[in-house]
């Protein structure tokens, strides 16, 4: 399982040589570097650290100083509100596809 994990986490070079900042997602309207942007810091420091990184939740839990237990609820909830802030987004009409 490891052998996965490591490139599932991983974003392929031409993903990574377009990206200068983690929160520049590959959406050509920004809507996603939008959503991210309004998380709280410590939302957006676990989803980045975890989707940009690669941390595990056990790595991320030492380096918190918390539970892994604790890092996989967070992990859900900040994407549970990453989900509601792009929805929220597409019904609005904030962008256009």
């Amino acid at each position: 399982m490891s052998c996965c994990r490591s490139s599932w986490n991983e974003p392929s070079s031409s993903v990574r040589s377009s990206w200068n900042e983690p929160e520049q997602a590959l959406d050509a309207d920004g809507s996603v570097r939008d959503a991210l942007a309004r998380l709280k810091p410590d939302e957006r420091e676990v989803l980045l650290l975890t989707y940009w990184d690669g941390f595990s939740s056990s790595e991320l839990s030492d380096l918190l100083n918390t539970t892994a237990t604790a890092i996989r609820m967070r992990l859900h909830r900040v994407r549970k509100a990453l989900g509601r802030l792009l929805q929220t987004e597409r019904e609005s009409g904030e962008y256009v596809r």
